[in-house]
């Protein structure tokens, strides 16, 4: 897996080169020399993450007497179709992993990674990065890139997963010896033939989703940068997308 980051010493600012025009930065994400380019996409993820089944994170802040802790996550990404500009995104895979804040109020995390296939080319990576801008706007104490080779698997064996897969999900970063992510279909639905899935609730930045499709995690593995761990029985879901770039006279929030 090669990496490329820039590190800074002195007040913990890490800044990352994710690709020409485009960088991040301790605060979040910092997109420099967009012009002003229209985006979209729409994007199928496979999720997992180390907190309860639809914990704090997802549902809102823990109660008083609960601790909450720091989320471990892993994410592998597929676009179905999407636009940055003039550059296709669609057939791009890249993947996420890091920890999010123990309150999941303040947003953002400790550290997170960024990896993209190796045959995405820079103008896509550089689309994918204004993209995550808005999605997962952070802040985050330390956000990094890297490049290796992704795999997904449905329960045809394709590589575009779509979330009402029959049985199982599953993706690998570099043959799983860097990243891997493996749900399976819940045991208790009440009816087996049809997936669990959970509606009206926002994603991230998202402008909308088709709903999550809970999937418990049987494996989430990361031995890249950050801090490396591997989990099993842990949360998970795959989810369809759909985000696209903010218009300059639309308010914020």
């Amino acid at each position: 897996m090669t990496r490329r980051s820039w590190l800074l010493a002195g007040g913990g600012l890490v800044l990352a080169a994710v690709a020409a025009g485009v960088i991040v930065v301790a605060s979040g994400w910092l997109v420099e020399g967009d012009g002003g380019v229209r985006w979209n996409m729409d994007a199928s993820v496979i999720e997992a993450s180390s907190c309860p089944m639809f914990g704090e994170h997802w549902v809102g802040a823990p109660r008083a007497e609960s601790a909450p802790t720091a989320c471990r996550f892993t994410r592998a990404f597929h676009v179905n179709r999407g636009k940055y500009g003039e550059v296709g995104l669609e057939g791009a895979t890249f993947w996420m992993a890091g920890e999010l804040q123990a309150d999941p109020a303040r947003g953002g995390g400790s550290w997170a990674v960024v990896t993209f296939d190796g045959a995405t080319s820079a103008a896509q990576r550089g689309g994918i990065g204004a993209v995550l801008a808005q999605l997962y706007p952070g802040p985050w104490s330390s956000l990094t890139t890297a490049e290796g080779a992704i795999e997904w698997t449905d329960l045809d064996n394709t590589v575009n997963l779509r979330p009402r897969s029959e049985d199982y999900a599953h993706a690998t970063l570099d043959g799983g010896r860097t990243a891997e992510i493996r749900l399976e279909r819940p045991a208790h639905a009440e009816d087996p033939a049809q997936q669990v899935v959970l509606q009206n609730l926002r994603y991230w930045g998202a402008g909308s989703n088709d709903g999550f499709v809970v999937m418990p995690c049987v494996k989430q593995a990361w031995h890249g940068g950050g801090t490396p761990f591997e989990e099993r029985d842990s949360n998970g879901f795959t989810i369809t997308i759909h985000v696209e770039s903010k218009r300059a006279d639309t308010p914020a929030g």
